[in-house]
């Protein structure tokens, strides 16, 4: 039984991993704009003149955008599918924070960026569970902890390495920088294979009976 069941379970990843990669990649584009700005509120700060305050209000919009239209989030993954939302979604954080580069002394510059952001926020997270959960039978758990993985990895490196950009180009450049890294390494991916494979796939009554979660 105990053969069986990890038999099972190599098959479902020798089958779907490109999927997961997918996945994986675009865990790692959701938090750059987050994670780095720890290190850019100060040079933020320095040239507008914000306060603090002003600047991670920016951020909050993420928990407050979320609130509001999560159902609605889920409801158009059901309806246009989790593939076009997953690019689009991660299509939006890359261009949102590239944007951030072009802030002017507006607040609402800032603001107007993260709230974009924020709108693909909301559908992210579960626009990648849908297609595990339909995949994934014997081996579901790990394959959503290895697709979520990518968003420790992105907190981990992001945060160095816009330090470093930011003392070689300073901090709007850096911000176009992390976009153009994060982008040019997840999105490829997510438009080649964020697919469920054929042999795999689910009719539209299994996908819309996948557990969502903001």
């Amino acid at each position: 039984m105990a053969q069986t069941h990890t038999n099972s379970a190599i098959a479902e990843w020798r089958q779907n991993w490109t999927m997961i990669l997918a996945g994986w990649s675009a865990a790692v584009i959701s938090p750059v704009s987050s994670v780095t700005l720890g290190v850019m509120i100060g040079p933020i700060e320095h040239e507008t003149g914000w306060s603090r305050a002003e600047i991670t209000s920016g951020p909050a919009l993420i928990s407050i955008i979320g609130v509001l239209l999560s159902t609605l989030a889920g409801m158009a993954i059901d309806r246009v599918g989790f593939r076009r939302i997953g690019l689009a979604t991660s299509l939006l954080m890359v261009l949102s924070t590239a944007a951030m580069s072009l802030i002017t002394g507006s607040l609402w510059t800032w603001l107007l960026c993260w709230g974009v952001f924020a709108l693909a926020a909301t559908a992210s997270p579960a626009v990648h569970v849908v297609p595990v959960v339909a995949t994934f039978e014997k081996s579901r758990g790990l394959a959503l902890i290895v697709r979520g993985s990518g968003t420790a990895v992105t907190s981990a490196l992001a945060p160095l390495m816009a330090v470093i950009l930011i003392d070689h180009i300073g901090w709007r450049l850096s911000y176009v920088a992390l976009a153009l890294i994060w982008g040019g390494f997840g999105l490829p991916l997510m438009y080649f294979f964020f697919r469920i494979p054929p042999k795999k796939e689910r009719n539209e009554e299994t996908l819309a009976s996948a557990p969502r979660t903001r």
